[in-house]
């Protein structure tokens, strides 16, 4: 039986500390076919479960379609893995 997030996949996690803060950010790849509302659910949930590890973590996941990078990667050439995209495509906020 399929996960019920199948297809989903993490790239450019980065994280560090200042004081006694953790921070970590990264990307969370969705299905293109994934309404806005489940794909925030499921990021929701990472992030509880990341501050339940974690206290006091401050965690930014940015949420981008399956095949799409920021506009930043694809400037800087980091199209790692499966995830392709032009500067057009790719744009961000």
């Amino acid at each position: 039986m399929p996960s019920a997030n199948e297809g989903v996949s993490f790239d450019n996690i980065s994280s560090r500390q200042a004081g006694e803060r953790s921070f970590v950010d990264f990307h969370m790849h969705v299905p293109g076919q994934w309404s806005v509302q489940r794909a925030a659910q499921l990021r929701s949930e990472i992030e509880v479960a990341l501050l339940e590890a974690i206290p006091g973590l401050y965690a930014r996941i940015e949420l981008l379609p399956m095949g799409m990078n920021t506009v930043s990667e694809v400037a800087d050439g980091e199209l790692g893995g499966a995830a392709q995209g032009t500067a057009k495509e790719g744009f961000s906020t």
